[in-house]
């Protein structure tokens, strides 16, 4: 699994002014000095989003210092067994965010089968594949 995000950027400013697509893809976390360069913006110019690609959901549209604070949390925590479940984690309400969740993944334990322990079963929870995870 590919743990990068990637985004496709284009000078919106360009583009209103006289029509002209200035774009490319960079992937996070990027300087705004490169994406200044590369998509040739003035200071007073403004960019826009247009596509992305990640390991998970984007769920609204970010600037790119949002993504690329995002982007940083992933490299300090994609390593963890639970990284790959993070949207269903969201989904069923164990983490509010992505954001909130890659800070807090190191807080669950990812398991193959349901645990024998009657006092451990309050905590753990049955994922999509059939695994388990306990908090």
């Amino acid at each position: 699994m590919d743990h990068t995000i990637q985004v496709y950027v284009t000078n919106l400013s360009r583009y209103e002014y006289d029509g002209l697509i200035i774009a490319a893809w960079f992937t996070l976390p990027v300087s705004l000095d490169e994406l200044r360069e590369k998509l040739q913006l003035e200071t007073d110019e403004s960019y826009e989003i247009e596509d992305w690609e990640a390991p998970f959901r984007l769920i609204e549209d970010r600037d790119i210092l949002t993504l690329n604070r995002l982007a940083l949390l992933i490299e300090e925590n994609s390593h963890y067994d639970m990284f790959p479940y993070l949207d269903e984690l969201i989904e069923l309400g164990v983490f509010e965010s992505h954001v909130d969740g890659l800070k807090r993944l190191n807080q669950l334990t990812h398991l193959e089968d349901k645990p024998a322990d009657p006092d451990s079963l309050e905590d753990t929870f049955e994922l999509s594949d059939g695994t388990y995870f306990t908090i």
